[in-house]
């Protein structure tokens, strides 16, 4: 430890060089470069040495804030003090701490060396500053930030001749000063020991503050920390290596309905039971992420999204996340713009009004609802007008089309597994639409079917029994009793969906509904640009004669054409695109040959098979693969039992109707 001082040079030494000094104003060669003489120097310019000065003090507010911007120092100097006190028991002298300007903040000693420092106007909230009082072993150490100690006759003033000063820094672990610990005794009285005492005295307080700033930092990062989980949607759990749970934020009691404080200081395995998959990533301390999952807790199972992550230190993390952050993405993004509601529908055909008249009816059936009808009809929008109109439309809707994947990922994701969540799940409370029903094999009809008998079902892979609530919304493009009669489809599902059954025509046989259509789609368009676009009548006139035959879907992708191509605001004939003009768009054109030799193909089979098996219906179904049914349809279709009628008679046409009936 380096130390400042000069007291290898006697008292009497140290006298005669002062006054030498105080008339001449310099010093012999070997003392000119030490810091004493460097001080003298300077408090020359300023002070009498013969004449003391008070010091100035601090008091009142200004010496209030300064304690209070010392209060770690002042608080971990007191019990340093007076244990350095103690160890000098009975010895005259005087200790206070400083901060880095020097300021006494506080002070204890020897009654009498204090009162001779009070004369000297020396006590808490001085400043011991060189211009105020001269050389003196505070001023020293804030300057060199080492221990420092002056000596009777080296002090500039004279009424310090009979006292010693001592002074060591108190430092941050940054090197940063905040103070001194500073001692004062009778110069009679010097020890070499006095420079260790405050010395120690000084590390012990810089330890103390530094071991208290850590501990505030560790406190406010756990305040943070803490903050941090009790304000996140996640919850969490934490367990130590001996699988003891340490932490349970409060998340985790809503989340999962139990009350968290019971699980603190139980073994997790036994507070909580896993599934097998997520039990064995934990025991091997393998990363899990964001598992959806079902576990056990005290004798009630739970349904949650999990993320697990084991921490160097032997910590475990287990974050559970709202099921809702999942089941968000189900819900449909409903605008200003866009309102799912009956009056919504911008239908005004008589077959459309009585339609939504029954589908008002149906809203909150407990049986399932059949969406039949072509393609690009709108099934999908009554469908989201019927959940938005029902009891069920705070819950969410989701959407499945059961020819998007294959037959094995279609029963995981419609009927779930153990681990992940079915459709039927995350519409629970809300309405669940299966598109394309069609497309489900012949055990996954059955499967559907059990649960709309039973409103419960089970994962595969799973025990654990699920109660359901929610609307159920089935829809398809095919005819299902064709596909009854066909086999491909289970007759007893077909009567469970059919009895609330909402058949929506093609938009050629409601040529009322293409004008309203029309005017939705461009009061649409013109809202979200920001521009007025008229259709003038003539041109209202070719689309509404046109055939749809892609339906809604696709009259308003046209619409949606014809105005961004559109070369003013008002749409007139000239503008209307000759496809539609000539009645034949590029898919009506592709597919018209083909669609009419189809039907003269079939018109004709049915035509050889009526002749073969002399009318007898139930043979010519067997031989075209078609059900009783559909011959019977196809043939009024087609208005063959005109051309039976030519060629065979009406007796004979009227015993074929007779079979028939």
């Amino acid at each position: 430890m380096r130390i400042l001082s000069v007291s290898v040079y006697s008292l009497e030494d140290s006298k005669s060089r002062w006054e030498f000094f105080q008339k001449h104003q310099w010093v012999s060669p070997e003392f000119s470069n030490s810091l004493i003489f460097q001080s003298w120097l300077r408090c020359a310019r300023l002070m009498n040495a013969y004449e003391w000065t008070r010091p100035h003090i601090a008091s009142g507010f200004t010496f209030t804030s300064m304690k209070r911007r010392s209060e770690a120092i002042i608080n971990s100097s007191i019990r340093a003090l007076e244990d350095g006190y103690d160890v000098l028991e009975g010895e005259k002298l005087f200790l206070f701490v400083t901060d880095d300007n020097a300021c006494v903040m506080y002070a204890l000693g020897h009654d009498e060396l204090a009162l001779k420092m009070k004369e000297l106007g020396i006590k808490e909230g001085s400043f011991l500053t060189e211009d105020k009082i001269g050389t003196n072993a505070v001023s020293l150490c804030i300057e060199t930030y080492i221990p420092s100690e002056v000596i009777g006759f080296e002090h500039f003033k004279r009424e310090l001749h009979d006292v010693l000063t001592v002074a060591s820094p108190i430092v941050d672990v940054y090197g940063k000063l905040l103070g001194t610990v500073a001692m004062v005794r009778y110069v009679d009285t010097f020890c070499r020991e006095n420079i260790v005492v405050t010395s120690s005295c000084a590390k012990e307080i810089s330890l103390y503050l530094h071991v208290h700033s850590e501990q505030k930092l560790m406190n406010r990062l756990l305040s943070a920390h803490n903050a941090a989980l009790d304000y996140m949607e996640d919850g969490v759990i934490t367990w130590d290596s001996e699988q003891v749970i340490s932490y349970v934020s409060p998340q985790v009691g809503t989340l999962l309905n139990v009350d968290g404080n019971k699980l603190l200081e139980r073994n997790i395995f036994r507070a909580i039971r896993f599934a097998p998959h997520v039990a064995r990533c934990i025991e091997k301390e393998e990363i899990v992420r964001r598992q959806q999952t079902t576990f056990e807790i005290d004798g009630y199972f739970v349904e949650a999204v999990v993320t697990y992550q084991h921490s160097a230190d032997g910590t475990n993390l287990l974050f559970i996340h709202p099921v809702e952050q999942i089941e968000q993405a189900y819900r449909p993004a409903i605008t200003s713009d866009i309102q799912y509601s009956f009056e919504s529908l911008s239908y005004t055909s008589p077959q459309m009004l009585h339609l939504i008249a029954v589908a008002r009816r149906l809203v909150n059936a407990r049986e399932p609802i059949l969406i039949t009808g072509d393609e690009g009809v709108g099934k999908e929008q009554l469908a989201l007008v019927m959940h938005s109109e029902s009891n069920y439309s705070s819950g969410n809707y989701v959407s499945f089309n059961c020819s998007s994947l294959d037959k094995m990922q279609l029963a995981e994701e419609l009927f779930g597994v153990d681990g992940q969540q079915s459709k039927f799940e995350l519409a629970n409370k809300g309405t669940l639409h299966i598109r394309q029903v069609e497309a489900l094999n012949m055990k996954q009809q059955l499967m559907l079917l059990e649960l709309i008998d039973s409103g419960v079902m089970a994962r595969s892979g799973s025990r654990q029994a699920i109660k359901l609530n929610l609307q159920l919304i089935v829809s398809s493009s095919k005819d299902l009793r064709d596909l009854v009669e066909q086999g491909k489809f289970s007759r007893q599902l077909y009567y469970a969906l059919s009895s609330n059954e909402l058949s929506i025509p093609p938009l050629c046989e409601r040529k009322d509904d293409i004008r309203a259509l029309i005017d939705k789609f461009v009061n649409f368009f013109a809202r979200q640009h920001k521009v007025s676009i008229i259709i003038d009548e003539q041109a209202v006139g070719l689309l509404v004669n046109y055939n749809w035959n892609g339906n809604v879907a696709q009259l308003k992708n046209a619409i949606n054409r014809l105005l961004v191509n559109r070369k003013q605001n008002t749409i007139v004939a000239d503008d209307i695109p000759e496809s539609i003009k000539s009645f034949k768009d590029e898919w009506e054109a592709q597919r018209v040959v083909k669609t009419l030799s189809l039907e003269k193909l079939e018109e004709r089979a049915i035509m050889e098979a009526w002749k073969e098996f002399d009318g007898r219906m139930q043979d010519m179904a067997a031989a075209l693969n078609i059900g009783r049914t559909t011959l019977w349809r196809k043939i009024k279709k087609y208005q063959l039992l005109q051309i039976m009628d030519a060629e065979q008679g009406l007796d004979e046409t009227n015993d074929l109707s007779n079979k028939q009936l």
